[in-house]
């Protein structure tokens, strides 16, 4: 396969989803007023709290993304487009981002008040509308709806949208020493940070090595480098211990990551290995296995933005159902029940939502795509 062409990546939907399913792990770090919880449910929620390493996961993801399809414009026609590739962005985020805020931040608190609760947001409406929350929230602390609060990566992803097409405009020559530097200024501000654990997890600087990573495989494949040609020769069996190794630092990721040294390096590393797993699902001859067969995962890939944005929707209104019904009487009620409810909840509304809102937005998007944009399926 030419790695300049713009095929569609199935596999990489799949991914997506398999990266959403974190979101879900949050249901088990709820701590519900009026229930009495076991001990050993401390023990799941620390576990759950890894959880969070989706949103590292999807940041490499577009970083990859973003890259390729710049690269690959380029590529075919000489140049990329900054102007079809801003309208791009727009057409897939702001719809539905901006629902979120407007909904959230004004329509809702109106609507509880009006019904005699007490509700009373705390976001600063600026931060969302410039994209610049994740900042907000250090300074000014989490908004009052959970709702918004998780919006913050969005806000951190645009300002990698904003910035990256003219660093490699500007830096056509130079696109390598450009990823190497935002990762060393992340892993730098890392170091500066590492006593600040909220600081690390949303401060942009901190976090912007996952988009290198991203930004640098995108490069590779690209331009068809002998990197790239041994990567996606790699062995099944070597394949296999690297996700088995990714897997150990998900599952046992305070124990590896507690540390300071760790803590600087923890970004980097996971980084580097979930840029790994796109390498290995997007071009991979030798694949530890293909996501795109997991039944479902697909369909619901494409769904995950939507996922990502009603997560909290969904969570919120399974736990408010289940204290009304008082179905929270055994830790299999919240174990289980609660995740499965939330997730169907969730599902349902983003299946809603992209079928009847985000569609029509998705379809005037692919006329700003650049021609054969459909590729094949890999």
């Amino acid at each position: 396969m030419n790695a300049a062409s713009k095929p569609y990546f199935i596999n990489l939907d799949a991914l997506r989803f398999f990266a959403a399913t974190g979101f879900f792990m949050h249901a088990f770090t709820i701590r519900i007023e009026g229930v009495q919880y076991p001990a050993w449910m401390n023990q799941v929620s620390r576990f759950a709290s890894s959880g969070a390493l989706c949103v590292n996961v999807l940041h490499v993801l577009s970083g990859f993304l973003i890259t390729y399809l710049l690269l690959a414009e380029e590529k075919s026609t000489g140049q990329f487009s900054i102007l079809r590739y801003y309208l791009r962005r727009t057409l897939r985020i702001w719809p539905l981002y901006f629902t979120m805020v407007i909904t959230f931040l004004f329509i809702v608190p109106m609507v509880m008040q009006a019904f005699g609760f007490t509700y009373h947001e705390t976001a600063n409406p600026w931060s969302y509308f410039f994209f610049w929350n994740n900042f907000a929230m250090l300074s000014d602390g989490f908004p009052y709806s959970p709702v918004l609060a998780v919006l913050w990566t969005v806000s951190v992803e645009e300002q990698f949208y904003v910035v990256m097409p003219w660093l490699m405009k500007f830096f056509r020559k130079q696109r390598v020493a450009v990823f190497l530097a935002i990762a060393i200024v992340s892993t730098l501000a890392r170091i500066y940070f590492r006593n600040e654990g909220t600081t690390l997890f949303f401060h942009t600087l901190c976090i912007m090595s996952d988009f290198a990573v991203g930004a640098f495989i995108a490069w590779l494949a690209v331009n068809n480098h002998s990197w790239f040609h041994r990567w996606k020769k790699m062995p099944r069996a070597v394949n296999f211990g690297i996700y088995l190794a990714l897997l150990v630092m998900i599952v046992f990721y305070h124990p590896v990551f507690d540390s300071p040294l760790a803590t600087i390096a923890e970004r980097l590393i996971l980084g580097l290995a979930f840029g790994h797993v796109i390498l290995d699902q997007a071009f991979g001859e030798n694949k530890a296995f293909n996501m795109h067969r997991i039944p479902g995962f697909v369909w619901l890939g494409k769904r995950a933005f939507g996922i990502y944005c009603f997560h909290q929707v969904g969570i919120l209104a399974s736990v408010h159902l289940f204290k009304a019904m008082n179905w929270l009487q055994s830790p299999w009620q919240f174990l289980l029940l609660l995740p499965l409810l939330s997730f169907f909840i969730t599902v349902l509304i983003a299946a809603f939502s992209y079928r009847f809102f985000e569609q029509p937005f998705l379809d005037l998007k692919k006329k700003f795509e650049m021609n054969g944009a459909a590729g094949r399926t890999v």
